[in-house]
């Protein structure tokens, strides 16, 4: 699974944010994060409001996902 993350206003990727930037998701679980490259968060995407994308490859299958915050 890989995930893109676009700007929701003209639906282009954002820099750093891009499928190829993407870590790929390769194992199953509830709580398995995406991260694209060195950035673990969304915290660096300058755009107020965004959509993702998910491209999903062989048997892959996506249940949910949900946003999880930084902890303290």
């Amino acid at each position: 699974i890989e995930v893109e993350v676009l700007d929701a206003k003209n639906d282009t990727p954002v820099e750093g944010y891009r499928r190829e930037d993407c870590s790929d998701v390769v194992r199953e679980g509830v709580r398995v994060p995406v991260t694209w490259g060195d950035q673990r968060t969304l915290a660096g995407v300058r755009c107020g409001e965004i959509k993702l994308r998910f491209t999903l490859y062989g048997r892959a299958r996506l249940f949910s996902f949900s946003f999880a915050g930084e902890g303290p």
